[in-house]
């Protein structure tokens, strides 16, 4: 773990300078901004895998460590590319997880796991958001949309397959993570509209009021 927290933080520093510099000069152009942030998390992912250290958690670090010096405008834009690749990418997984659920491990597994998921979706985010709340400088309301909106996604089906790949015993997390992030797929995308005009609604009333 240190080995990629150590590399992960380097690489990542030393691109977001190197990108900061290129932009502020004028020498890189916008439609580059996704491919140069792609590349830096493949050369990552292999330097530190060569080094036999954790290559996903030092993508993970690079990346806070690039974010940290590139600047806002450049994110926005970057912003902007990731969502529309996001579009390509994102949703070829979600039709193949669909095509992949495993109903009959689901029936298997019976209550128990229907239970956690619940527990997942409701107490992974909201609760710290909440008691967060007062260091984040958030009210109620924001609190509460904020925690909730933290959806599981493309990360947790590849580490659920990382690791059913490389323990045998981990066989249950498969049908269980792909439940989670079934569940957290359908609840989020369904209460998304209806909350974020309901959190709209309630903002606005405190502003006039």
């Amino acid at each position: 773990a240190a080995i990629a927290v150590v590399l992960g933080a380097a690489l990542g520093t030393a691109a977001g300078e190197c990108f900061r510099r290129l932009d502020e000069a004028h020498d890189i152009e916008d439609s580059a901004f996704f491919v140069f942030t792609l590349v830096l998390a493949v050369a990552v992912l292999g330097l530190v895998n060569l080094a036999h250290g954790d290559g996903i958690l030092a993508v993970y670090v690079a990346g806070l460590a690039y974010n940290r010096q590139v600047g806002s405008s450049i994110y926005e834009q970057e912003r902007e590319v990731d969502e529309g690749i996001n579009r390509v990418l994102v949703l070829p997984l979600f039709l193949l997880l669909g095509v992949l659920l495993p109903w009959a491990a689901w029936r298997d597994l019976g209550w128990p796991v229907v239970t956690f998921t619940v527990g997942v979706l409701v107490l992974r985010r909201l609760p710290v958001v909440l008691a967060m709340r007062p260091l984040l400088g958030l009210g109620w309301s924001s609190a509460a949309f904020y925690g909730w909106f933290g959806p599981m996604g493309a990360a947790a089906l590849f580490f659920a397959t990382l690791a059913h790949e490389e323990h045998a015993a981990a066989e249950v997390v498969w049908p269980v993570t792909a439940l989670v992030v079934a569940s957290s797929t359908l609840v989020h995308g369904a209460t998304s509209a209806p909350l974020r005009m309901l959190y709209e609604r309630v903002e606005g009333a405190r502003g006039d009021g």
